[in-house]
C-alpha cells in the first residue's frame, strides 16, 4: 500500500512525504518465447480495500444519500476555515443487499443535500468521471502520519474531497493551504458538535498539492506488459525461459487472475527472484518469467493464448433530481475487465544433428567414397587378369 506521511504539527523541519510503491499486479504473462506482442489492459491503479475507500462492487443504477440528520453525517472543517470551509462526510442509504457506500460531490458552488429528513436519490448517468478525479479518489486510504498512524477517515475526507474542487477549479488554495488541525462535526439542528480532531502539519504543500498535480498528468487508467530480452533455453536444455516480463501502470494493491490456455502441460510461472507463482488467480507481483518444458512443446502448443481479468477503478456522475439545485456525486466502483493476447512462436530446440549444408557435403562426400570404390575395383581386377 502507498503511503503519504504527513509532518506532525510540532515538527518545524519540512519533510517531503514518502511514497512506498507495494508493486503489486499481477500479471500476465506473456509465456513464452518472442512474445512480442504485449498488450495494454484497462485496468487498475489503485488500491487495497479498507473500511472506507473501496472499489465497490455492483454499484446500483440510483443512490441515496444520508443527511445531516443521520448519526454517521459530519461536516469537515480545516481551523483556519472553519467558519467559511467544510466538506461533507456523505455515505448511501444500504439498498437492500447493499453497504453503504462513501459518496465524493463534483460541485462546490452547490449546496449539499443534508436537510434531515430529506434524502435525496441521485440516478447514474453514462458520463465517467475525468481519471484525475478518479484518481484522487483511489488515494483515500494512503495518507499516514510520521509514526505510520493512518489519518482518521475524517482528514482523509477532507484531503480527497478538497483535492476533487481544488482540481475541477472550484476552490482557491489560499481557503484551504494553512490548514494545520482537521475537525469533524455532528449537526444537530443548527449545532455543530466537535467529534473528532487531527493535528497535521503542511498538509496542503506535502499532500493536497502534490496530489493534485499528480492528478493532472494521469490518464485512464491501463497496465503495459513489455519485455527485456529474448527466449532463451536454460542451461539443463530442458526448458525454454521468456525473457522478464514487466508489468506497469498502477500505483498500489490488487491482483489479477491469469488464464493460459493452449500452454504446453508442465509450463510454470516465477517470480523476479526465482520463487514459483503457484496460484495465477492471485497474482501481485510487478515482474515474472514463464518456463515451458521444451519436450513438451508441439505443433499444437506454437500459439498460446492468455487472458488476464482483474479490478479496474472507474466512476461515473450521479444526477440529483431535476430542479433540486444539488451538486452531483460520483462514487468509486470496480469493474472487472479482461484482455487477452496471443502469442506465436518457433521453439528454437538445440541443434542436435546435421544441418543441410552439412547433410548435402555428407551425402556428397559418400557418393565421391563410393564412386573412387567402384573406379579402385575395376582397376584392381584388370591388373590380376594381366
Amino acid at each position: 500500500m502507498e503511503k503519504i506521511y504527513v509532518e506532525e504539527e510540532n515538527n518545524n523541519k519540512r519533510k517531503s512525504f514518502k511514497e512506498l510503491m507495494g508493486s503489486k499486479v499481477p500479471n500476465h504473462l506473456s509465456v513464452l518465447m518472442i512474445l512480442v506482442a504485449f498488450a495494454s489492459f484497462v485496468a487498475m491503479q489503485f488500491s487495497g480495500n479498507s473500511s472506507y475507500a473501496i472499489m465497490y462492487d455492483d454499484v446500483p443504477e440510483r443512490l441515496t444519500t444520508i443527511t445531516a440528520g443521520d448519526s454517521k453525517y459530519r461536516d469537515i472543517a480545516g481551523d483556519v476555515s472553519a467558519d467559511n470551509y467544510g466538506v461533507p462526510y456523505m455515505l448511501t442509504v444500504p439498498g437492500e443487499g447493499q453497504s453503504e457506500m462513501q459518496v465524493f460531490c463534483l460541485d462546490k458552488d452547490k449546496p449539499f443535500p443534508t436537510t434531515a429528513g430529506q434524502a435525496v436519490t441521485y440516478d447514474r448517468t453514462p458520463e465517467e468521471v475525468n481519471a484525475g478525479i478518479v484518481y484522487i479518489m483511489s488515494k483515500l486510504d494512503d495518507y499516514y502520519d510520521t509514526t505510520g498512524k493512518q489519518l482518521n477517515e475524517y482528514t482523509r475526507t477532507w484531503i480527497t474531497q478538497t483535492a476533487i474542487w481544488l482540481y475541477n477549479n472550484q476552490v482557491s488554495e489560499d481557503v484551504v493551504k494553512d490548514d494545520q488541525t482537521i475537525a469533524a462535526y455532528k449537526i444537530s439542528g443548527a449545532s455543530r458538535i466537535k467529534d473528532k480532531e487531527e493535528n497535521v502539519s503542511q498538509l496542503y504543500n506535502n499532500v493536497i498539492k502534490p496530489l493534485v498535480d499528480k492528478a493532472g498528468t494521469v490518464n485512464k487508467n491501463t497496465i503495459n506488459i513489455t519485455k527485456t530480452g529474448e527466449v532463451t533455453v536454460t542451461s539443463d536444455n530442458k526448458y525454454y525461459k521468456s525473457p522478464l516480463i514487466t508489468v506497469t501502470g498502477f500505483t498500489s494493491g490488487g491482483s489479477y487472475s491469469l488464464t493460459m490456455n493452449n500452454v504446453p502441460d508442465g509450463t510454470k510461472l516465477y517470480r523476479e527472484d526465482g520463487t514459483e507463482i503457484k496460484d495465477i488467480n492471485n497474482i501481485d507481483v510487478t515482474k515474472f518469467y514463464v518456463l515451458v518444458p521444451i519436450d513438451k512443446v508441439t505443433e499444437k502448443t506454437k500459439k498460446v493464448t492468455l487472458s488476464v481479468t482483474g479490478p479496474a477503478p472507474v466512476a461515473y456522475v450521479y444526477e440529483p433530481p431535476e430542479g433540486s439545485g444539488y451538486q452531483k456525486v460520483t462514487v468509486l466502483e470496480k469493474q472487472n475487465v479482461s484482455t487477452g493476447l496471443d502469442l506465436e512462436y518457433t521453439p528454437v530446440v538445440p541443434d542436435t544433428g546435421l544441418n543441410t549444408a552439412q547433410s548435402i557435403y555428407f551425402i556428397g562426400l559418400v557418393v565421391l567414397l563410393c564412386g573412387l570404390g567402384i573406379i579402385y575395383a575395376n582397376t584392381k581386377s584388370k591388373v590380376i587378369e594381366e
